[in-house]
């Protein structure tokens, strides 16, 4: 018989995750966290996982959280600082997209840039075109 490993550390946070299909775990990369206490737990071996579930504070969080959510109150979920990054900066990505298009077709329809900074155009681009956030200055737009 083969020798088992103390440790599956082939198994990932996600894994776990699934493992444990109460919604009891998020994962963020590859990390897995438990949604009642919001902090990391060591997915490596699922004995800690369990063990985490049957503690004293995790029971009283999640006591907490019920009576919480009777109240209407929802919790947050924990997630990465990197995972937070790639968010912010697909969300960035979509806004330069978005006023590199508005100087494109400004440019191509030969409207002068300085239109933008007329106040009802730019009120109005901005409530049109939600993606582009804060319409930018024309000086801005010439500079980028």
């Amino acid at each position: 018989m083969a020798a088992r490993c103390a440790s599956a550390s082939h198994i990932s946070a996600k894994q776990h995750e699934k493992d444990f299909p109460s919604g009891e775990f998020h994962s963020s990369d590859d990390v897995l966290f438990c949604s009642v206490c919001n902090e990391a737990v060591d997915h490596n071996r699922k004995d800690t996982c369990v063990k985490h579930l049957k503690s004293d504070k995790h029971l009283k969080r999640k006591l907490l959280q019920l009576v919480q959510s009777d109240s209407g109150e929802t919790g947050k979920k924990q997630v990465t600082v990197s995972s937070l990054f790639t968010a912010q900066t697909k969300a960035g990505e979509v806004r330069d997209l978005a006023r590199f298009q508005l100087t494109e077709a400004l440019i191509k329809a030969d409207i002068p840039l300085e239109k933008v900074d007329n106040a009802s155009f730019k009120i109005f681009l901005e409530q049109n075109m939600k993606t582009m956030g804060v319409v930018p200055s024309a000086d801005w737009l010439r500079k980028q």
